[in-house]
């Protein structure tokens, strides 16, 4: 029941919002449309500017990683060689 109230609330919030737009805007009709397809066009072209910004930081994460990794296995790779050169050397010496 308190769910069914709220959205009778929200839509008279609205219809408010609307009328009182509608009723104090300065601008003509057609200017008024214009204006927010304006904006409208505006918000639509920061929110692709943000997506590509959010794709070029994920790339560089992306690279920074795998030349962690690649950096990493080749320092596994050179202990894994100098353990087998101090075994070796461990051998040879030992009677």
């Amino acid at each position: 029941m308190d769910n069914n109230r709220g959205m009778l609330l929200f839509g008279f919030g609205c219809a408010a919002g609307i009328a009182g737009t509608l009723l104090l805007t300065s601008r003509s009709g057609r200017e008024a449309v214009a204006y927010l397809r304006g904006k409208a066009e505006e918000g639509t072209q920061a929110v692709k500017d943000s997506v590509d910004n959010l794709g070029h930081a994920v790339t560089h994460v992306a690279e920074r990683g795998k030349k962690a990794v690649r950096y990493q296995a080749e320092n596994v790779a050179a202990a894994v060689e100098a353990g087998k050169q101090a075994f070796k050397s461990a051998q040879e010496t030992t009677p």
